[in-house]
């Protein structure tokens, strides 16, 4: 529990601790903007990433021991397996638990993820970002993280699938919904919205 507690005071602290070494808003300093998202972003990297496998719902120490399990086996076997989980998942596994063999890697590969996916977002489409981040714990977002690593993972492409969208970039944007799909299969209607921006 302390985890979610401390990550939830973090951005305020960041922002005042910044706000004593600096007399500009870090929400109108572009560069000040982005030194705060990158330390905010390496806390929740490491809180996500360093903690017990035990810390969240009991699906992460199964995670975590897929992952172990995953890197003693061949590409050829991992197609054999009938694991009911999304074949870009077991992919996305099987490839790094073969040069990262202890499962803490899956937590922290995927923190780092989480943490580039919202930050990048909030860098792009948040003109206060402290609040932004407050919002984005107030809501759950983070204790969601901890808790539903595959359903995590499936939301931060569809960040990325957004930005994609507001570029009009329908290649990009199709590739990423696939990626997606292949991590979680979700309801579809937010993809039929955003599919009619396109138009």
């Amino acid at each position: 529990m302390a985890i979610y507690l401390l990550f939830m005071v973090a951005p305020i602290i960041v922002y005042f601790i910044m706000g004593l070494f600096s007399n500009k808003s870090i929400n109108e300093n572009a560069k000040l903007k982005s030194r705060y998202l990158i330390v905010c972003g390496i806390i929740m990297t490491l809180m996500i990433g360093l903690r017990h496998p035990r810390v969240g719902s009991g699906d992460t120490m199964f995670y975590y021991t897929n992952w172990e399990m995953m890197s003693e086996i061949s590409i050829s076997r991992l197609f054999a397996l009938n694991l009911d989980l999304e074949m870009g998942y077991q992919l996305f596994v099987w490839l790094f638990s073969q040069v990262f063999h202890n499962g803490q890697w899956l937590l922290l590969l995927s923190g780092a993820f989480f943490a580039i996916s919202v930050c990048f977002f909030m860098k792009r489409n948040c003109k206060n970002v402290v609040l932004a981040l407050l919002v984005f714990n107030c809501l759950g977002l983070f204790n969601f993280m901890v808790q539903g690593l595959r359903q995590a993972i499936a939301m931060c492409i569809c960040l990325w699938a957004i930005e994609q969208c507001k570029k009009k970039k329908l290649f990009p944007f199709l590739l990423l919904v696939l990626g997606k799909y292949s991590y979680k299969h979700c309801n579809h209607s937010i993809f039929l919205f955003l599919l009619s921006f396109f138009s």
